[in-house]
């Protein structure tokens, strides 16, 4: 073989290498965290961008014991309603934490229907937490509803797989020992304890948030519905966190150091491997944040409102993606 041919083979390598390369930085993975990175320190909206996000309505989905927390999504609707985007388009769904993920799918789509109802425009959801996993759980059983209605759903810090907190108030989780440091089993024995008194009251909703019970929800769901559809499947992305426990807020720092500790990274609630479903849908990023800081304000955050200002602008320059 010849110099020449060498040389040509050796280019034709370099442009596929450099191709795929430049398909791999336009992923959605790579743009949104780079949205992400942007937007931290000086979010900016294009004019493209801001029409964009006129074309919508937004409903943001509670999580776990939302009834306890009235500054819940304040931050990230005030940076809507900055972007211009009118009150009248930004709802926020309360799905109830005494009922299971399942009991609750049909208010939740009561409730969507009620938006719509108000506005015609597609829906885009941020849903939170069990908010999250209630979302995945009505794309899975009401699949017509989801392809005509809903635009994208971002499902952020949701308890798809369930969590170990769950598993330990419901007797199921890793035993404490002297692994975990002594303030936070001081700690977390009082979580756990209060957790435990509140479980008749909570109970279907608590249960359904163990990895035993999550686990057979979406076998089941999977199992007595068609296959979900790419064109459904294509509407769904994942925002995960995880963080070292000496930086959660004092709201989940224990119970992160009672996961961290038996289990795996986690956000203080939710282990990142439980933060999705996979085969369903598009894992965005991982982002340093504890299961408070990206939805809720100071103080059941410790993070600035910089985090949860920078997360919105992605979302709706995401949005405006080809």
């Amino acid at each position: 073989m010849t110099l020449f041919s060498y040389k040509k083979i050796f280019i034709l390598l370099s442009l596929l290498v450099f191709n795929l390369h430049s398909f791999a930085d336009n992923s959605p993975t790579q743009q949104f965290t780079s949205f992400i990175n942007a937007n931290i320190d000086a979010p900016v909206l294009s004019e493209l961008e801001q029409k964009n996000s006129q074309k919508y309505s937004y409903v943001f989905i509670a999580g776990f014991l939302n009834e306890g927390l009235l500054s819940y999504f304040k931050d990230n609707i005030d940076v809507l309603e900055e972007m211009g985007i009118s009150k009248s388009d930004i709802h926020v769904i309360r799905p109830s934490s005494s009922q299971s993920i399942e009991e609750n799918i049909p208010y939740f789509k009561k409730k969507l229907e009620e938006v719509l109802s108000q506005s015609k425009k597609p829906l885009i959801l941020f849903a939170h937490s069990k908010g999250g996993a209630e979302a995945l759980a009505l794309a899975l059983r009401e699949q017509d509803f989801t392809l005509k209605n809903i635009e994208k759903m971002f499902l952020i810090q949701a308890a798809i797989g369930g969590s170990a907190v769950a598993d330990f108030i419901h007797h199921e989780g890793h035993k404490i020992d002297n692994k975990l440091p002594l303030k936070d089993r001081i700690f977390f024995n009082t979580s756990a304890i209060t957790g435990q008194l509140l479980d008749p009251i909570i109970n279907k909703g608590m249960g359904s948030l163990t990895h035993k019970k999550a686990s057979a929800l979406w076998k089941k769901l999977q199992s007595e519905n068609p296959p979900l559809p790419k064109a459904i499947s294509d509407k769904i992305f994942y925002i995960n966190s995880k963080q070292d426990v000496s930086k959660m807020a004092e709201a989940v720092d224990c119970t992160g150091a009672y996961i961290q500790t038996y289990y795996s990274d986690n956000d203080g609630l939710v282990e990142v491997k439980d933060q999705y479903l996979k085969g369903v849908g598009t894992r965005l990023t991982v982002i340093d944040a504890d299961h408070a800081d990206l939805m809720t304000p100071f103080p059941i955050s410790n993070d600035p409102k910089k985090i949860r200002i920078s997360l919105m602008y992605s979302l709706i320059q995401f949005l405006a993606l080809p």
